[in-house]
């Protein structure tokens, strides 16, 4: 195509993303499983798809327009193709995926899908909107929701937050200020887990943020 962008890497170095062919109006998700080789992922029906992250395993996930253009998390393995993994009731997409195949994104609020219980709904700290951005292996997942609090511009508040195996939502915090997110969370490794995002601090400037979680 003549337009691409690499949005993760597992460790094998494979890629995906989403591109645009030569004359092509919208955007496709890719895999590159091999070097030189770019795998159409396709959609789900519709005009459009974008895959957030893949796995160790080579397992895509996610946003595909259906045929009536509805927006919708997937999960593609190169067995079974792309999968609609459907909604909470709103739009959804898929942004992280696990060794295990878990997957985790927005439909309203955060969800988490498997192949066995298929997709469910994390909750939030209290507001009316979450999302989750990733988990780890042992299926600890992280994001941001609304608080149910507003700031000074009348906004809602939204903290990054943790969430753990057993199912309890933590609220991270923030640097002094009102709004903070996370994007990422490591392994366990020596009893730590590490999260990167981003917050604000008491003058309402953005910084990145590295939480250590002591876990025991």
């Amino acid at each position: 195509g003549n337009e691409s962008e690499a949005l993760a890497v597992n460790r094998h170095g494979q890629v995906a993303g989403h591109s645009r062919g030569a004359g092509a109006p919208m955007k496709h998700a890719f895999l590159i499983a091999e070097p030189g080789t770019m795998i159409d992922l396709g959609t789900l029906g519709g005009a459009t798809s974008i895959a957030h992250d893949l796995n160790d395993r080579g397992e895509a996930v996610g946003l595909a327009e259906t045929k009536a253009g509805e927006p919708r998390a997937f999960v593609w393995t190169a067995t079974d193709g792309m999968r609609d993994l459907g909604t909470l009731g709103a739009a959804s997409m898929a942004l992280g995926i696990n060794d295990r195949t878990e997957v985790v994104g927005g439909s309203g609020h955060a969800f988490l899908w498997t192949a066995g219980g298929g997709m469910v709904d994390l909750g939030t700290l209290g507001g009316r909107t979450s999302c989750a951005n990733a988990i780890n292996d042992a299926g600890w997942i992280v994001g941001v929701s609304q608080t149910g609090e507003t700031d000074a511009r009348g906004l809602p508040v939204t903290h990054a937050f943790l969430r753990t195996p057993d199912g309890s939502m933590l609220d991270l915090g923030t640097l002094g200020g009102e709004h903070s997110a996370a994007v990422a969370v490591s392994d366990e490794e020596g009893g730590i887990l590490r999260i990167a995002g981003h917050s604000h601090d008491a003058s309402a400037r953005m910084r990145a943020v590295l939480w250590a979680v002591r876990l025991g």
